[in-house]
């Protein structure tokens, strides 16, 4: 299970199960994006920048050329 996941889905599963790990992408993010609201999804697999409404989605096409 864990060996199918992409980079990018790993990254998100541990983001969602482990504290430490959540703070730190949530920091990292905040710093290179200079959004405040960072939201992170795993069905669909997206980060979302800034207020959800505004739909700013970090995919995993995306992540790798960021």
């Amino acid at each position: 299970m864990l060996a199918d996941l992409s980079d990018f889905e790993y990254l998100l599963l541990m983001i969602s199960i482990d504290k430490e790990v959540n703070e730190t992408a949530r920091n990292a993010l905040r710093f290179f994006t200079h959004e405040i609201e960072i939201s992170f999804s795993l069905d669909p697999a997206q980060i979302v920048l800034g207020p959800i409404q505004e739909k700013h989605l970090l995919t995993e096409d995306k992540f790798y050329d960021f």
